[in-house]
């Protein structure tokens, strides 16, 4: 057993990353690029993938360091290899494959067994192999913000089991008896109603 130091698993870069798959809760995520572009999710057209995510998770397999191997004619199934609890596949741009697969926790060092199917060799590792790539679809979402509806004069909620038209009136002199009301409701007949303005200040809070 090597006992010195840290030594990398493989010696590649994140630019030489074209593709990375690995499980998180229970869902097998995929993300590829092509001859250094953007980072996309496999299967899903259009999704909005976070670069730097992307990025990141490219650069913690490329950095990926072992603490020990185990040499000695090593049978996978006594380090839990042999139904590993995680599994990361790798594609580089020079077509090469592999896979970083992750056996039982070793109680007393803390560290986790590696299996690393470029040469077979068992390593130890000093975090989980899931803190490569902690993230779900959620996470790798680069969901645009919705803009503040500070200032809606108009809401409408239309469904089978909704229907709501709330329109602003800044100048409701006349509507009603009093000009302090200024959301109403306009019906089909173009008669406007007074609304409460709190829970229309609510619900558009709430939306």
């Amino acid at each position: 057993i090597e006992t010195v130091g840290s030594f990398a698993v493989a010696e590649i870069s994140p630019d030489e990353i074209t593709s990375i798959a690995w499980q998180h809760e229970g869902e097998t995520l995929s993300i590829s690029r092509e001859d250094g572009g953007e980072w996309r999710l496999d299967g899903i057209e259009g999704f909005l993938l976070r670069q730097d995510l992307g990025e990141e998770i490219a650069e913690n397999i490329a950095s990926l360091a072992a603490t020990h191997s185990v040499t000695g004619g090593a049978d996978p199934a006594d380090y839990g290899l042999d139904a590993p609890e995680e599994t990361i596949t790798v594609q580089l741009g020079s077509g090469d494959t592999f896979d970083y697969s992750m056996g039982a926790l070793n109680e007393i060092t803390g560290e986790y067994y590696l299996r690393f199917s470029k040469n077979e060799a068992i390593y130890t590792i000093a975090s989980a192999l899931d803190s490569l790539a902690p993230y779900g679809r959620a996470e790798l979402l680069d969901a645009p913000e919705i803009p503040a509806l500070d200032g809606a004069t108009r809401l409408v909620i239309a469904g089978t089991d909704a229907d709501v038209e709330q329109n602003y009136f800044a100048d409701s002199t006349g509507m009603t008896y009093t000009d302090s009301y200024h959301w109403f409701h306009v019906g089909m007949d173009g008669a406007a109603q007074p609304s409460d303005t709190d829970r229309v200040n609510t619900l558009l809070d709430k939306i």
